[in-house]
């Protein structure tokens, strides 16, 4: 699966909020309740995560590649046991969208 590629950000537009690439319309984030202050913050903090996404993607594969080759990645790191590895594993392949990473 490919994805557009970043840099993505984020466009307001009246009452929308758009995340861009200098191409394509990536997501058109909406609020639940347009007049809401609240709504909006977190319109806004949804829009910010989406656009980060390529950036975070890249980022998670960078420190996966020196997890691999460190003991860094043999640590847990959560309350489920899952080390350093498999938390980066398991993200890089939600975001990718696919059901096992194999590379």
């Amino acid at each position: 699966m490919s994805f557009i590629p970043g840099p993505w950000e984020v466009v307001c537009q009246q009452s929308n909020v758009l995340v861009e690439s200098p191409e394509w319309i990536i997501a058109d984030v909406w609020p639940l309740e347009a007049t809401s202050t609240t709504f909006k913050k977190t319109q806004m903090a949804n829009a910010h995560l989406i656009a980060a996404a390529p950036d975070l993607l890249a980022a998670c594969k960078a420190v996966l590649w020196n997890v691999e080759h460190t003991d860094v990645g043999k640590y847990t790191v959560d309350n489920n046991g899952r080390t350093v590895e498999q938390v980066l594993r398991e993200a890089i392949t939600k975001a990718e969208g696919a059901e096992s990473r194999n590379d």
